[in-house]
Order: structure tokens, then sequence, then C-alpha cells
């Protein structure tokens, strides 16, 4: 349980948040008693659905975007492939697959536990996760439509690396 004083640092970080957003124009959702954010932005071709979340417990402001999409039942385990390919990739955050349902996120952390985060690591951050979904989601839209094998897929992740 958090105490009074990390609960005073997480209020301080969601306000530097909504700051943020609003200095930026992002139209958003926000819900001030669970320190959350909600918000859709476009990439190139998909929306990218973003929450952002702060918990003052663990001392830790996460960015998740999700696809806007289910990986069908029987694409879902060679989906794995193409998901841990695209993650082994990246510098910072990672995809986070549930094979059993299906549902593919992005996520990116940063503790802000003795620190103070300021708008700019906010700006990378949410930078981060909507750059990486938009480079990805409509190639994991297209593995699964077109049932591509796990070898197809390898070679559509890592042709654009």
């Amino acid at each position: 349980m958090a105490t009074e004083k990390e609960l005073k640092q997480a209020a301080s970080l969601f306000k530097t948040l909504c700051d943020y957003l609003d200095e930026n124009e992002w139209k958003y959702d926000k819900a001030d008693d669970s320190l959350g954010i909600m918000l859709v932005t476009k990439g190139d071709d998909l929306p990218i659905p973003v929450m952002i979340r702060i918990n003052p417990d663990l001392m830790v402001l996460s960015v998740y975007t999700t696809m806007p999409f289910e990986v069908p039942e029987d694409m879902r385990v060679p989906m794995v492939v193409a998901v841990t390919a695209a993650t082994h990739c990246m510098i910072d955050g990672g995809f986070d697959y549930d094979v059993e349902s299906g549902q593919i996120l992005f996520r990116i952390t940063s503790t802000y536990r003795d620190s103070i985060i300021g708008k700019k690591l906010i700006e990378y951050m949410l930078g981060c996760a909507c750059v990486m979904t938009d480079e990805f989601n409509d190639k994991f839209y297209k593995m699964v439509q077109e049932k591509m094998s796990t070898g197809d897929m390898l070679d559509m992740i890592y042709e654009e690396v």
C-alpha cells in the first residue's frame, strides 16, 4: 500500500501528465481516482488505443497500446513467433501477447522512485509506444488475415529491421 508521500508524488506526476497532454492538444479521458488516461490516436493506417497508468504502489508510469484486433484462435500459436521477433528488435518497451485471448499490446514503463518525471520522458514514452505500435500493427494484422507461415512472418519482421 502506497504511503501518503507516494500518493502525493503519484498525483503530482498525474498532473504533469495531464498538463503535457493539454499543452499538446491531445484529446483524452481521465480517471482521477485510478490515475489513468485513455485516448485514441491514429497511425499511418490503423487506430491506436492508448492507456496511460500511474501505479503508486509500484511507483511506475506505464503506457500501453493495444492492437485494434484479436488474433484468431487458429493463428494464436504461430503469432507467438512474430510477436517475440518484433520485441527482440526493440531497445525500449515490448509487446505483451495473451495467447488465450489473442490480444497484443505494447508496454513501456518507467519508475519514478526517488525521481521526478518530466514532460520530455512522457513525450518519449508516448511517442515510443505509438511509433512501435504503428510500425507493427498493420504487419501483425496482415499476418493473421493472410494466415502466414512462421517463416513468412519472420521475413516480414526482419525485412524492416
